[in-house]
């Protein structure tokens, strides 16, 4: 589910997206 509110939400949404994965990726 994408919110596009608007496009600053969706840079904070995508940005956390990618911190997640190299979180998870790290192990």
């Amino acid at each position: 589910m994408v919110r596009s509110l608007s496009f600053g939400s969706f840079i904070y949404d995508f940005k956390y997206f990618l911190i997640r994965n190299q979180f998870f990726c790290a192990y």
